[in-house]
């Protein structure tokens, strides 16, 4: 594809917290389990993470390679995904390139403001509602791009905030992302759960990782702001290295 994509209007970039979930049938697309939340979403791309509030103890890991198999599975069953979104009107649809625990129903929703900062979701795959409430530092003029790093990492930035999404390498052809993690191989499970996708705020010249899929990342100085290599300011997809 070498046409530029349509931009999401300048209303929904930032980075966004959810603040409220209803649900009113079941489904995949969200999790009654308690979480934070967050999406960042700049001229095409988004970002989200979903981090559980019960998450298992994590001290001494150092890197993925330390974690026993329930780690894994725990880190594996997190939300977390990046990709392009498309807005006609009213409706938002995500459409996931990258995705840390996927699922079958389609990310689509009826977005409505009910002021600049807060932005309702109801879903139409599937019945919920959701409340966004933008971050502070954040706001639709704020300087917002897709970066990438010498390592191919990718940061998703909006003024004080980045998320960083740091991609699986390519799947073994025998692969199956969607087969249940308990029936996964060790092998399999390692590679399903190296997806990493980090929220990051900006201290002085560094990114200082604040929560992560991936728990022993939180509190480290992750990049110089001034070291990470911006793409072409057209968000297109044959531009962008996946």
């Amino acid at each position: 594809m070498n046409e530029p994509l349509k931009s999401v209007p300048s209303a929904y970039r930032g980075l966004w917290e959810r603040t409220l979930l209803e649900r009113y049938s079941k489904g995949t697309l969200t999790s009654d389990r308690p979480v934070r939340v967050f999406w960042m979403q700049t001229a095409l791309w988004h970002a989200d993470l979903r981090i559980p509030l019960d998450r298992p103890d994590f001290s001494g890991i150092q890197n993925i390679e330390d974690c026993s198999r329930d780690q894994l599975v725990f880190i594996a069953g997190q939300e977390a995904f990046f990709g392009i979104t498309k807005v006609d009107g009213v409706v938002c649809t995500w459409l996931r390139l990258m995705d840390l625990n996927p699922g079958t129903a389609l990310d689509i929703g009826r977005m409505t403001f009910t002021n600049p900062d807060l932005l309702l979701e109801r879903g139409i795959a599937e019945d919920y509602l959701e409340h966004w409430s933008r971050c502070p530092q954040s706001t639709p003029d704020a300087e917002q791009n897709l970066q990438k790093d010498v390592s191919g990492r990718l940061f998703l930035t909006s003024g004080n905030w980045s998320i960083r999404v740091n991609p699986r390498l390519p799947a073994n052809t025998d692969i199956d992302p969607y087969e249940a993690l308990d029936q996964l191989s060790h092998a399999d499970l390692l590679w399903r759960a190296s997806l990493e996708v980090t929220l990051c705020e900006k201290r002085k010249e560094s990114w200082m990782a604040l929560i992560s899929t991936h728990p022993w990342i939180e509190g480290q100085v992750l990049q110089e702001a001034s070291g990470i290599a911006r793409t072409n300011g057209t968000d297109t997809l044959n531009g962008m290295a996946m």
